[in-house]
């Protein structure tokens, strides 16, 4: 595999279409309008459509990604369920497609849409637990600003093509121990993410550690901190239980593409 390319452009008219999907969610109540983590409160709409046109747009800039550096292809499901009950069991590449032939791929994988401050890829405990998702890919979408703008006005960033960054994938093993199905690195409820910067001695061990093993060399780091480092980023966790992964330790390298490519071509049929 050559050099990759990370940054994908999505055409205008794709970014209407993801506007115009997340629109019918929003009008037919298609999917939950309620805060991530926050169930009592119920999110305006523009910050609905923004976040839902945020996570569409990285499933068609992932695609193009794959075309370009792996030469698979996948259907981006728009499809509108009208009972939120009712989904597509959370496989975002359910159909795949090599040289033009359908096939179904069987390792669930989400795809997930993120901004630039993001510093974290969370899952929330009973998703992962249950899901049985395998795969978790992460996007930046590239072409708009941090703060509160989008989410405010998404459609004034309508009328013209968007850049989505493809930052990395984590395997759910990343996340989750296969043995004890308890996350690596664990938040509760009003807990407050960890800079990143101070977890670098924890990258990657979970990968010859036990659970135990791995608390304990996390908590050892976190113990040893020094008084004048940040060791938080950010405002309290509204979810019960997120289980973590700094988005710097996602596989990213072209060897590890190259295994997500073997990855689908073994579980598609």
């Amino acid at each position: 595999m050559n050099s990759m390319q990370y940054l994908i452009n999505v055409p205008i008219e794709d970014v209407k279409q993801c506007f115009s999907f997340a629109e019918q969610l929003y009008q037919k109540k298609a999917a939950s309008l309620k805060q991530f983590g926050r169930k009592q409160l119920i999110r305006e709409k523009n910050d609905y459509i923004a976040d839902h046109v945020i996570g569409k747009s990285v499933e068609i800039g992932f695609k193009r990604f794959l075309e370009i550096n792996c030469g698979i292809s996948f259907k981006v499901d728009f499809d509108i369920w009208e009972d939120q009950l009712i989904h597509d069991n959370g496989n975002d590449l359910a159909t795949v497609f090599f040289n033009g032939e359908s096939k179904k791929f069987t390792f669930k994988t989400d795809i997930k849409g993120t901004r630039k401050s993001s510093k974290w890829l969370l899952v929330e405990r009973h998703k992962i637990v249950n899901f049985n998702t395998k795969i978790y890919v992460v996007g930046l979408l590239d072409s708009i600003p941090e703060g509160k703008a989008f989410e405010n006005n998404p459609y004034g960033y309508l009328n013209h093509s968007w850049n989505v960054r493809i930052l990395g994938y984590a395997l759910n093993r990343d996340i989750v121990d296969p043995q004890t199905k308890r996350g690596w690195i664990e938040y509760k409820k009003g807990d407050h993410l960890y800079s990143p910067s101070i977890l670098e001695k924890c990258k990657s061990r979970n990968r010859n550690l036990s659970h135990s093993e791995y608390q304990k060399l996390l908590n050892n780091v976190i113990k040893n901190i020094p008084e004048n480092w940040n060791r938080h980023i950010g405002g309290p966790l509204d979810c019960e239980i997120n289980y973590g992964l700094p988005i710097k330790w996602l596989r990213n390298t072209n060897l590890d593409w190259e295994n997500f490519c073997k990855i689908i071509h073994k579980y598609s049929s």
